[in-house]
């Protein structure tokens, strides 16, 4: 039983086959699709080439000439440079109450203690009389020769009433002193008064100038308001009649005055 069954199934599987090959030789070829052919391609358009910029020419770096050494110049030893000393004035007078002290009369460069010092304003030198002794002491820019004097004249005249030496400084050959003791300097017969000075030295150079005032204290004013006698310290009338004896300011004669409380 069991070989008739294969041989059923075996006979079954070739008549399958014979029908599929059947129908395979009855069935229409189907048709061949000729092969495109190729489209011609576009010829390619010649794109026109951008003009070139012409490169400049380069300059060629032109190499500069080496310089010839230069013998080197020795050195030398520094010279020392001379110091410009600036010119200087001091000034200053001894009250009445030193009076008969010899020391402060002169022979001292440095104002001693309890000496008036001169305002200085520009060229004027302010100096308050009543006094001893003056003393003017000058700081010069180069060396002082012997023989430079202090001249004073009058205003407005080139003629010298009075000229001192000075004396030189301790220590110091462009410093030099003078120290005045005429009437006129320290006890002039005006309120105040003003000099020309000039130092100059022994060949009449001029080195220093300026101006010296000699003032007194502002007095108190006559009644009449005038400013009274600067020696006698009077006040002056110029008519008697005009006041009784025994007023304030009656004066017995032109010069005589009665100055009052």
């Amino acid at each position: 039983m069991h070989k008739f069954i294969l041989h059923n199934r075996a006979l079954v599987g070739w008549v399958m086959a014979a029908c599929l090959m059947v129908l395979a030789a009855c069935s229409p070829a189907a048709p061949v699709t000729p092969a495109a052919e190729a489209a011609p391609s576009q010829a390619p358009t010649a794109v026109p080439a951008e003009p070139t910029a012409t490169a400049e020419p380069t300059a060629v770096p032109t190499a500069e000439p080496t310089p010839e050494p230069q013998p080197t110049a020795a050195p030398t030893e520094a010279q020392p440079v001379p110091t410009e000393v600036p010119q200087g004035l001091t000034a200053w007078c001894m009250g009445l109450e030193f009076n008969g002290a010899a020391n402060y009369a002169g022979g001292v460069y440095e104002m001693p203690a309890g000496g008036k010092p001169a305002v200085l304003n520009g060229d004027v030198v302010n100096l308050s009389v009543p006094a001893v002794s003056c003393t003017l002491a000058f700081q010069m820019s180069q060396p002082l020769a012997a023989g430079t004097r202090l001249e004073l004249a009058e205003m407005n005249s080139a003629t010298a009433w009075l000229s001192a030496e000075l004396t030189p400084a301790a220590g110091s050959d462009r410093q030099g002193f003078v120290t005045l003791i005429h009437a006129y300097v320290i006890n002039p017969p005006f309120w105040e008064i003003t000099y020309p000075y000039r130092v100059k030295g022994p060949d009449g150079t001029v080195l220093a100038e300026g101006k010296l005032r000699l003032a007194r204290p502002a007095p108190k004013l006559c009644w009449n308001g005038d400013i009274p006698d600067p020696v006698t310290l009077q006040c002056v009338k110029n008519d008697p009649k005009e006041l009784e004896p025994g007023d304030p300011g009656y004066c017995g004669g032109i010069f005589e005055c009665y100055v009052g409380e």
